[in-house]
C-alpha cells in the first residue's frame, strides 16, 4: 500500500497491537511444497496442516506481469510493488526514481506509483494505458489525484518496445490508428497486474481453484481441504486492502466455528447468525 495512503508507522503499529494479543510472527521463513528440500527458513505445507488446526492461505498476489516488448530488461525498467515497497521502507538511497518517468497502466497500483514518482520530484510522469479512459480499472477518485498532481495520461496507447542503450532512453508506443509515438523518458513503471498464485497454492495445499485461477472458498472463507481457509487477492483475484481484512474476519468466524461449535457474527460480515 503506497506511503501516502498509510505510513509505516501505522502498519508497524497494527502489527504490535496484533502481537500484544499473543499473535506469534514467523518472519524469514516460506512455505514450500510437501517433498521440497529441507532448508534453512522453509516450512511444508504438510508440516503447517500438521502442526495447527486452522491455516489460512492469504498469500495474495505474485510478480507484476511482464510486458513481452523488447528492452523490458533494461536498466531503468522496474515493476510499481518494487517501487512502492521501496518507498515504504524508506530506503530513501535504493528508491530508483528517474527524471521523466513513464508508467504502464490504469488501475489503483499505476496511480499509486505514478502520484509517489511526481511527489518524490520527477519532472514529468506520464501515465500510458491501451483503452479508454472509461476502461481504466483504477476509482474516480485515484484518477482526480493523480490530475491533481500533475500526471499526463495517455489513452489508448500501447507500448511496443522500450529504448535504450544501458538505459532506459525512450518508450515507443502505437495507438489505436496504428500511429506511433515515442515518448521521452527514462524510466519505466510496470503496472499491469501480477499473476495468480492459486495454481501454486491450489497444488501446495491441496485445495480447489476456479477458473480464473482464485482459491475457491465457501462464506466463511473455507477451502475444498479440511482445516484450511484463504482470504484475500488469492481468493478474489486482486481487490482492496478493506477486502482482504473483510475476508480474514469472515475467515475467523469459520476458524472459531470449526474448533468450538459456536457460531459467532458481527454487523457488516455477510455471515449469516
Amino acid at each position: 500500500m503506497a506511503e501516502y495512503k498509510m505510513t509505516r508507522a501505522a502498519s508497524l503499529a497494527e502489527a504490535g497491537l496484533i502481537g500484544k494479543m499473543g499473535v506469534k510472527f514467523v518472519t524469514r521463513t516460506s512455505v514450500v511444497a510437501d517433498g521440497s528440500e529441507s532448508a534453512a527458513g522453509t516450512v511444508t505445507a504438510g508440516e503447517l496442516r500438521v502442526r495447527h488446526d486452522a491455516v489460512v492461505i492469504a498469500a495474495g498476489l505474485g510478480a507484476t506481469n511482464r510486458l513481452n516488448i523488447p528492452g523490458e530488461d533494461l536498466p531503468g525498467v522496474i515493476d510499481a510493488l518494487t517501487f512502492i515497497e521501496a518507498i515504504k521502507t524508506r530506503d530513501w538511497n535504493s528508491v530508483p526514481l528517474g527524471r521523466r518517468v513513464a508508467v504502464i497502466g490504469a488501475g489503483n497500483t499505476a496511480i499509486d506509483a505514478a502520484t509517489q514518482a511526481k511527489r518524490l520530484g520527477a519532472e514529468s510522469v506520464m501515465l500510458v494505458y491501451r483503452r479508454t479512459e472509461a476502461d481504466a480499472p483504477a476509482y474516480d477518485y485515484e484518477m482526480e489525484l493523480a490530475r491533481q498532481d500533475g500526471i499526463d495520461f495517455y489513452w489508448q496507447t500501447t507500448p511496443v518496445e522500450i529504448l535504450g542503450d544501458g538505459q532506459v532512453t525512450g518508450l515507443r508506443c502505437s495507438n489505436v490508428k496504428g500511429d506511433e509515438t515515442l515518448i521521452d523518458c527514462d524510466q519505466v513503471i510496470k503496472a499491469i497486474g501480477q499473476a495468480k498464485l492459486g495454481p501454486a497454492l491450489g497444488e501446495m495445499f491441496g485445495v480447489e481453484i476456479d477458473e480464473k485461477g482464485r482459491i475457491r472458498v465457501d462464506d466463511e472463507m473455507r477451502t475444498s481441504a479440511a482445516g484450511v481457509f484463504a482470504a484475500g487477492d488469492c481468493v478474489n483475484g486482486g481487490a482492496e486492502a478493506v477486502d482482504a481484512a473483510q475476508m480474514g474476519k469472515r475467515a475467523a468466524i469459520g476458524i472459531h466455528q470449526e474448533l468450538t461449535g459456536e457460531r459467532v457474527t458481527f454487523a457488516g460480515s455477510g455471515v449469516s447468525q
